[in-house]
């Protein structure tokens, strides 16, 4: 029997394994990884399973980003993160600068800027995905 490697299994692609970086905010822990949120948690409950920010073509396929000059500055319990993000796929080229920050009172806050360097039929948004659910809340501002 042949066994994927775990990066098929987690990702679907046999390429090295995304970093994560382990957050807090407050009362509240989080990685960060890819230019999102994963597994927002309160003490050892869970609470968000992820936070992203999705860029889909008409057809809601989703070209993979490609992040660069990522800045992470933590403290003991806040944090803030600033990264820019490429995605480029057929007709799609679109450019955004991210902002995710946690206070010491447990708010995170996200931030997108984006700019089309082409034009495509476009759907882009914050996904906020819950754990043991299909409920999902959407932001399009």
């Amino acid at each position: 029997m042949n066994l994927l490697p775990a990066s098929v299994l987690y990702c679907g692609r046999d390429e090295p394994l995304p970093q994560q970086i382990t957050l807090r905010a407050g009362p509240l822990t989080a990685v960060f990884e890819q230019g999102g949120l994963r597994h927002i948690r309160l003490g050892e409950r869970e609470v968000v399973r992820n936070v992203y920010a999705a860029v889909r073509d008409r057809y809601w396929n989703t070209p993979a980003g490609r992040m660069s000059n990522l800045r992470v500055e933590q403290g003991p319990s806040s944090f803030q993160i600033t990264f820019d993000c490429e995605h480029r796929q057929n007709d799609i080229a679109f450019c955004w600068k991210g902002a995710i920050t946690g206070d010491e009172q447990g708010t995170i806050s996200f931030a997108m800027d984006g700019e089309a360097r082409s034009t495509f039929w476009r759907n882009r948004r914050w996904e906020l995905l819950f754990p043991h659910s299909k409920l999902t809340a959407v932001s399009n501002n």
